[in-house]
Formats: C-alpha cells, sequence, structure tokens
C-alpha cells in the first residue's frame, strides 16, 4: 500500500470516526430534544387543562359578579324606595304632629269656651235658684197669709 492510501485511510478512519462520533452527538442530542419536547408538549397540555380550568372558573365568576351586580341593582332599588317611603313617613309624621297640634288648640279653645258657657249658666242657674227661692217664700208667705185670712174669716 502506498503512503497516499494509508494516509487516506488514516484520514479517511478519522473522519470517519469523526463523523459517528458526531452522529451520537448529534443523536443523543436529538433524544434529549425529543424527551424535551414530549415535556414541553405534556406540560402544555396541563397548562391547557388549568387554562380550561381557570376559564370555566372566570366564566363562573363571571355569572356569578352578573348575579351580585343584579342584586346590587335590586338592593340600591330598594334602598332608595326605603329612604322615599322613610321621607314620605317622616313628613306625615310631622303633618300629624302639625294636625294634632292644631287639635289640642281648637280643644283648648273649645274647653275656654265651654268653661265660659259653664260658668254662665252657673251664674244663671244660681240666679234662678235665688229667684226660685224668693218665689218660694213669697209664695208660702201668701199662702199663709191667705191661710191665716181665712181662718180669720
Amino acid at each position: 500500500m502506498s503512503i497516499k492510501t494509508v494516509t487516506f485511510n488514516k484520514i479517511f478512519e478519522e473522519v470517519k470516526f469523526e463523523h459517528e462520533r458526531k452522529y451520537e452527538e448529534n443523536n443523543k442530542i436529538y433524544k434529549e430534544m425529543q424527551n424535551e419536547i414530549k415535556r414541553l408538549q405534556k406540560e402544555n397540555q396541563e397548562l391547557q387543562e388549568k387554562i380550561k380550568v381557570d376559564s370555566q372558573i372566570l366564566a363562573n365568576w363571571q355569572y356569578e359578579n352578573s348575579i351580585l351586580n343584579d342584586e346590587k341593582k335590586i338592593i340600591e332599588e330598594l334602598r332608595q324606595k326605603y329612604e322615599s317611603e322613610k321621607n314620605n313617613y317622616e313628613n306625615n309624621i310631622q303633618n300629624n304632629c302639625k294636625i294634632i297640634a292644631n287639635y289640642q288648640n281648637e280643644n283648648m279653645l273649645l274647653n275656654n269656651e265651654n268653661r265660659e258657657i259653664d260658668e254662665k249658666y252657673q251664674y244663671e242657674i244660681k240666679k234662678l235658684k235665688e229667684e226660685t227661692h224668693d218665689d218660694i217664700i213669697r209664695i208660702e208667705y201668701e199662702r199663709d197669709y191667705f191661710k191665716q185670712k181665712n181662718e180669720e174669716s
């Protein structure tokens, strides 16, 4: 064999060895990448499941939030209605107090008027009693007088 052949064979062997080594190294890297791809695909699938669950949770929260917002609106409407009724009741109470005060004033005036009438009638009754008493005394006197006259005659 010639030196060229030996050198070529040696170079060929070295290149072949280097090529096999690179092939094994690349194959090892390829397997690692395949494993990493599988791991990442699994992780992506888990994340997609989490997204799906989180999306359902978010949808539930949004639904509950809409219900709470509706309830909040209802509560606000009820609060406004309560405030309106409360104001109406307070106004009615004030009006009733004014009416009561007017009735009390009228009652006081009527009581004063009744007292005056009562005093007037008490005076009239006293006066009539005095007149009646005087009439009774006069009548008794006249009766006694006529009785005595009749007895004398």
